[in-house]
């Protein structure tokens, strides 16, 4: 018999991948949404998951209309807010699978600027969370800012040179969001191969950075 909770998380498959939670439910609750918002691709989509209606009305929650990327993300970090017990789940009740271009695949060349805007919407409501949640916003921005680098700066249908796209990318790291959550990383955290553009940048190796962008491209 399944115990209450106020979020339920549930493996799902992607493009015929079984993906399931990985995170270890003995953990504090604080710990849980720490893990949560570390790996936004992963577990911060809105399918796959059961919610309360007692707490999304309660407290007003919904889809920022203002966000055009990475609203999933802002909508359940909102949500986390008041939740006080997490609970995952081997299940796989959902089947995603990518065809095409959409918002957020397709080349445009201005999701920076929608990136942004939605890391700015989602940092208000971490503003008086545990310490170890803001610590996970920290990887949480810098993974909006690989997706930034691999889906609009460094794509192959960006015709600009690769040193202006380098340019680019150090321009990037000087915003002031993406500054602090490289000051907030440390070298240590960052040996993973999601957080390798993170050491890169961090020693301002931006045409290396740079490549790496590039071959994550090519590999999607």
């Amino acid at each position: 018999e399944q115990k209450a909770s106020d979020l339920f998380v549930f493996g799902y498959w992607k493009n015929g991948q079984k993906i399931l939670p990985d995170i270890d439910e003995k953990i504090s609750l604080p710990e849980k949404k720490a893990e949560l918002i570390k790996n936004p691709t992963r577990y911060l989509a809105v399918w796959g998951k059961l919610f309360s209606r007692i707490i999304v009305q309660k407290y007003g929650i919904q889809f920022n209309p203002t966000l055009a990327l990475s609203e999933d993300s802002d909508f359940l970090i909102h949500y986390m807010r008041y939740c006080n017990n997490i609970s995952f789940s081997d299940a796989c009740v959902y089947r995603y699978n990518t065809q095409g271009n959409s918002s957020t695949r397709g080349f445009s060349g201005d999701k920076k600027a929608g990136y942004l805007r939605a890391i700015h919407s989602t940092q208000e409501k971490i503003a008086d969370q545990e310490k170890c949640v803001k610590h996970a916003f920290a990887h949480y921005t810098f993974m909006q800012m690989n997706l930034i680098m691999v889906k609009d700066v460094f794509c192959k249908e960006n015709k600009i040179s690769f040193t202006k796209k380098c340019r680019d990318l150090k321009n990037t790291c000087e915003e002031s969001v993406f500054k602090d959550a490289l000051s907030e990383l440390s070298l240590r955290e960052c040996v993973s191969p999601r957080l390798l553009p993170a050491i890169l940048c961090k020693l301002h190796l931006w045409h290396l950075c740079g490549m790496v962008y590039w071959l994550r491209d090519i590999q999607n």
